[in-house]
């Protein structure tokens, strides 16, 4: 039942940050031909720098997560093969079994 919970948590969680990152590319595209007339007080360029920003860190992080998970994955992919590859005799499961 609790692993129920933490997948609904994390779709949910899932789905609200797509839509976070449709919207800020959504409001570039809409104000990309945007006239500032006012050079340092605009606020729709402060706008865009900010989801501009906020876009490329949640790629930063993807980039972090999908690597640190490439080296979990390949990590568990050599322990696996290096238990696969011990000879397994009658001897060596009885001595696995006592210890």
């Amino acid at each position: 039942m609790a692993g129920r919970k933490h997948s609904v948590f994390f779709v949910i969680t899932a789905v609200l940050l797509c839509f976070a990152l449709f919207g800020s590319f959504l409001f570039v595209a809409v104000n990309a031909a945007h006239d500032c007339t006012h050079n340092d007080d605009c606020t729709v360029c402060r706008m865009i720098d900010a989801c501009i920003h906020s876009a490329r860190f949640m790629i930063a992080a993807a980039t972090a997560l999908i690597c640190a998970l490439a080296v979990i994955t390949a990590a568990a992919a050599v322990s696996r093969s290096e238990t696969a590859l011990r000879p397994t005799t009658l001897i060596s499961l009885r001595t696995e079994l006592r210890s």
